[in-house]
């Protein structure tokens, strides 16, 4: 048995560094913990993963498993230094009735570790929230900003969660940006963000974010755009690198509030789903290969 054990720890450890990674990047962090307890080698491939998972990662309520946790996932961010970091995936429950505040120990926390993450030169950031307690705000760390690594942004929430637009002084090296089921105070400030400190953004996709009454993006690095929501009454999209579009919109507005206004001369696809607008304008689409459009009539 001792044998086989060191046989099998032998051939693991002898992996190339791509082959091993790739191996583990399909660990949960806890898991990754128990392989880095085998061997040397095994700890090198431990703090040097690429793609951290931080998923399944429960405390079931439980305070005191709550904070054992944490200083987990504290030790194990510090402990991997500067080494690459090229996905960081957090999906998270909120116990803490704090949460509603800035005081939250669970978000300063958090905060933490995508510090630590920019530190290792993250490229990917995946944020999926949900909490006990409906309702608390979050703002993307001001680190962020700086990076030069940094260029895609996955945020999904399935509670009522706030996101503060971030300043729009500083700019972005986002690529992707994907908003789903938060909550937007102040929609301008988000399009201006978008449109003017995100030069470098190809694809941007709004799903179901409440708040968003009046899109106005204009890009000209943009490539891919798609909405889905109900709450929106005027979408305003323009860009020359435009190809795709998607729009799922079916407002809960009267018909003749809602107006749609696309300047996308290069679009190769539109796709649109909703109801009959009195305002519209399409533009002139010169290389359009295919649309499909569902509407459906307004009474």
């Amino acid at each position: 048995m001792m044998s086989c054990k060191k046989l099998w720890s032998d051939r693991f450890s002898d992996l190339p560094d791509e082959v091993a990674h790739h191996i583990l990047s399909f660990l949960f962090v806890k898991d990754l913990a128990c392989v880095g307890a085998v061997s040397k080698r095994c700890r090198e491939f431990y703090l040097s993963v690429p793609l951290v998972n931080l998923a399944n990662c429960y405390a079931g309520g439980n305070y005191q498993k709550l904070g054992e946790l944490m200083c987990f996932l504290d030790r194990y961010m510090f402990q991997r230094g500067d080494n690459k970091m090229q996905r960081f995936y957090i999906n998270w429950i909120f116990h803490t009735l704090g949460v509603a505040n800035k005081d939250c120990e669970e978000l300063y926390r958090i905060t933490s570790w995508i510090h630590n993450a920019v530190r290792c030169n993250v490229e990917e950031l995946n944020l999926r929230f949900s909490s006990t307690y409906a309702g608390f705000t979050f703002g993307l760390p001001s680190c962020l900003y700086q990076s030069k690594s940094f260029q895609t942004l996955v945020l999904v929430c399935l509670n009522e969660m706030t996101l503060e637009a971030p300043p729009l002084s500083l700019s972005w090296n986002l690529h992707y940006l994907h908003l789903n089921s938060v909550t937007i105070v102040d929609d301008q400030r988000l399009c201006k963000w978008i449109s003017y400190s995100c030069k470098c953004i190809k694809k941007l996709q709004l799903i179901k974010v409440k708040g968003l009454k009046h899109i106005v993006i204009l890009s000209s690095s943009l490539e891919s755009f798609e909405f889905s929501g109900t709450d929106l009454i005027t979408l305003y999209i323009s860009g020359e690198k435009l190809a795709s579009i998607s729009i799922n919109w079916n407002f809960n507005s009267f018909p003749g509030n809602c107006s749609l206004k696309i300047s996308a001369p290069n679009l190769r696809k539109l796709t649109w789903v909703g109801k009959v607008l009195n305002t519209l304008d399409l533009g002139k689409f010169l290389n359009l290969q295919t649309a499909q459009i569902f509407l459906e009539p307004t009474v």
